[in-house]
């Protein structure tokens, strides 16, 4: 139950601080923080918390076969949809709306 909880609640607060951290400092800079040679950071950020998750569900329930690689894909596309949604609501409230 506990690494549900991780998976579905402490991955995306995580990303969402990482993102509103980054526009907090970037900002007071003057720059956008995930523009040009610094999307990367972005990039790393998604991909290390939708890994994160999944490993968590992986490991929360021995499930057989194709059940483990259902849910496992299930957890990617709708963590992915929600922190692509989350980063541009915190992008869209600090003026950087596409």
């Amino acid at each position: 139950m506990m690494l549900y909880l991780v998976a579905w609640i402490a991955v995306p607060v995580a990303f969402l601080t990482y993102i509103h951290f980054a526009y907090s400092v970037g900002l007071v800079d003057g720059r956008l923080p995930f523009l040009g040679s610094e999307g990367w950071k972005w990039w790393l950020a998604f991909v290390v918390s939708i890994l994160a998750g999944a490993t968590c569900i992986a490991l929360a329930r021995k499930r057989n076969g194709i059940n483990r690689i259902l849910w496992l894909v299930l957890y990617i596309v709708a963590m992915g949809v929600l922190l692509i949604g989350a980063h541009l609501t915190v992008a869209c409230s600090r003026g950087d709306c596409l």
